[in-house]
């Protein structure tokens, strides 16, 4: 519950940080949550106006 917690708020101060594009956001939020929790694997991928991204 911790992580998932973790997550929400970091997602969501990450939608107030301006001059930068999703994926910049989302790559940013990933590396904060593997620093605090290494033992964690995480993998996320979405589709931006037509551009594939993974993490």
């Amino acid at each position: 519950m911790k992580i998932i917690t973790s997550f929400l708020i970091l997602l969501l101060s990450g939608q107030f940080v301006s001059a930068q594009s999703a994926a910049k956001k989302i790559d940013s939020i990933c590396k904060s949550i593997s620093n605090k929790n290494p033992e964690i694997g995480i993998s996320i991928g979405f589709v931006e106006n037509g551009k594939e991204y993974f993490f």
